[in-house]
């Protein structure tokens, strides 16, 4: 029998080559997207985008509550409550699609989008923009349900190759954009929503062609079933909402107090430490399922033993950080050129500290998912986002984008710091 930490490292090693290609072509669409666009073009589009990342986290948590009720299922090799579970979450996603992407609408109406930016684009021209990529967005919810399946089955290297797919498509298309087109930020939107369609429909068909016993269907839907995974997607919407105001609002805050320019800037940075964060996240993310597996059969001293190795790692992790800020200039002039101008080291240290910082913060996130102990992780979490905001603006007036930078990095400290405290008294 394949023990847990054997299944760890299995999925760690297949997802090593993906992840390595993943970042390989992560830098050189950045570059290309630079290329296209333009560096003030690239700016708005990468607000864009992470306006497009925020709508994903609408799912009002229902995907991860599936990965834990799923996982539960599968401890007890209960298939038929895992289906009914998978079932009720797509019947959840397709509602919440037509229902979300009729609101986007009606908002698109009447918000000014130019308020976020100061560009030569017209709100009539963004409007289109926005609509395009929230249509795609959207209905990627629909599609990524398969995502929290393949990962409470323990296989997220499939995961990893799905990000992947997508990343090939995405660069294919606007390498074919640049040779038939201008520049434009609608047809870049076309291309990230059919790149990220397509993916995560190849990656559907594959997986339940082979796990056909958790096929869904509509009929399996059990109304006390689908009102325990609204229930538990409850708890980890709030989180993810704590999370994304710290983490993903960065770009738009720049592009509000400091300017459109800056956030090409802190986009590049935050690509570049992204080396660090990818890897991060291989080791990371097929913990969620494993530890509530581990929980779920009281194997406490496992838990225990991977949070003492983590803390080594965040040790190497530092020295890279140290050692990324030194070379960040020269790597950044090689990799983008000249466009973005001279870049200060201390700029590329403040971010370096920010990844530490947000990679501390998802490692006691997934136990804490992991383990369905989210009262600390609400808490510090809560605090946290609740003065990122007041504190990124008021620090951007002195410090312009380091202001903004730092501002994350105190709102993670709060559950960087307690969170620890409180799990490893949950684990005695």
């Amino acid at each position: 029998m394949v023990t847990r930490s054997a299944r760890y490292i299995l999925q760690v090693r297949r997802s090593l080559l993906l992840k390595v290609l993943s970042i390989g072509l992560s830098f050189y669409s950045v570059r290309i997207n630079i290329q296209y666009l333009g560096v003030e073009q690239y700016g708005v589009w990468a607000v864009i985008f992470s306006i497009m990342t925020l709508l994903v986290f609408f799912d009002f948590g229902v995907s991860n509550g599936l990965k834990n009720k799923v996982s539960e299922s599968l401890i007890r090799s209960d298939y038929s409550s895992a289906r009914t579970y998978i079932a009720s979450a797509y019947v959840f996603s397709l509602g919440l699609f037509f229902t979300l992407i009729s609101i986007f609408y009606v908002f698109c109406g009447y918000f000014d989008w130019t308020i976020l930016f100061d560009s030569i684009h017209t709100d009539q021209e963004l409007d289109i923009v926005f609509l395009v990529a929230a249509s795609f967005v959207l209905l990627n919810f629909i599609l990524m349900v398969v995502h929290q399946v393949i990962n409470a089955v323990q296989k997220s290297s499939i995961t990893v190759f799905s990000q992947l797919l997508t990343l090939i498509l995405m660069v294919l298309s606007v390498s074919l954009l640049s040779l038939y087109s201008e520049g434009k930020l609608i047809y870049i939107s076309v291309a990230y929503g059919l790149s990220i369609v397509t993916s995560n429909f190849v990656i559907t068909v594959y997986f339940y062609k082979g796990h056909r016993e958790l096929i869904p269907k509509l009929g399996r839907i059990e109304r006390d079933k689908f009102l325990s995974l609204c229930e538990l997607g409850g708890k980890f919407f709030l989180l993810q909402i704590f999370a994304l105001v710290i983490s993903l609002t960065d770009r738009i805050l720049v592009s509000k107090f400091v300017g459109v320019s800056e956030v090409s800037i802190y986009d590049v940075l935050y690509k570049y430490f992204s080396i660090l964060i990818v890897f991060h996240t291989l080791i990371n993310a097929p913990l969620w399922s494993i530890y509530s597996e581990a929980y779920g059969r009281k194997d406490y001293l496992w838990i225990r033993s991977m949070v003492s190795k983590f803390g080594v790692l965040f040790c190497a992790y530092f020295t890279a950080v140290l050692f990324m800020s030194i070379f960040g200039p020269l790597v950044v002039k090689y990799w983008i050129g000249e466009g973005l101008g001279d870049i200060s080291r201390i700029d590329i240290l403040f971010i370096g500290i920010m990844a530490l910082f947000y990679m501390a913060y998802t490692s006691l996130a997934m136990l804490s998912n992991g383990i369905n102990y989210t009262y600390p992780q609400m808490l510090l979490g809560g605090i946290g986002a609740l003065l990122n905001i007041p504190m990124s603006a008021y620090l951007s007036s002195f410090l312009g984008m380091k202001g903004i930078v730092l501002a994350s990095i105190i709102s993670y400290s709060f559950f960087v710091f307690g969170g620890p405290i409180t799990l490893m008294k949950k684990l005695k």
